[in-house]
């Protein structure tokens, strides 16, 4: 296996179709951050994982569910793109971190503190002013690195951006 060319689309939101995903095997992709969602609330959130769990099953000839670094490797060994489910927002779990590990057990790997506005967790890129990451942001943080979930910072202001880092992997 040629490990030197793996290609991953970092972020990719689209309406994903047989086609779109024939062109993107096609054109060498390895594997694709799939966004699920940005605002839909925790109900809609899981009804979009049965939805992207099923799109895979439908299309399991080229594509395979990544949940660990392994799985891309694995992915590209089998002819296959490996889609990685991510949410753009925090929105998901509302305020409830338990939600947290639920979502990582159906496959989420990246979840965004915030979609460019204030959340629970943490302020938003267009915020006047950023509050940074919250108390129960800090707690999600947390649980997130004991999952080994990428927190994502896309769309979060600077603020946050350097709590996060300072929070991600160490005792908040």
């Amino acid at each position: 296996m040629d490990i030197d060319n793996i290609l991953i689309d970092g972020l990719e939101y689209v309406n994903w179709n047989r086609d779109l995903f024939e062109k993107a095997h096609a054109g060498g992709l390895t594997a694709i951050h799939a966004t699920l969602v940005y605002w839909e609330d925790t109900k809609e959130s899981f009804e979009k994982i049965d939805y992207w769990d099923n799109l895979i099953q439908s299309n399991s000839d080229i594509l395979a569910h990544v949940k660990k670094s392994s799985d891309i490797l694995e992915a590209k060994k089998s002819n296959k793109i490996g889609i990685i489910y991510g949410f753009q927002n925090s929105a998901p779990i509302a305020n409830d971190i338990f939600l947290v590990e639920k979502f990582f057990t159906r496959g989420l790997r990246f979840m965004q503190l915030t979609y460019n506005n204030q959340t629970p967790l943490a302020g938003g890129c267009f915020e006047k002013n950023d509050s940074g990451v919250s108390r129960f942001g800090e707690m999600v943080i947390e649980e997130m690195n004991r999952l080994g979930m990428i927190v994502d910072l896309s769309h979060a202001g600077k603020q946050t951006c350097l709590d996060a880092i300072t929070c991600s992997n160490i005792t908040c």
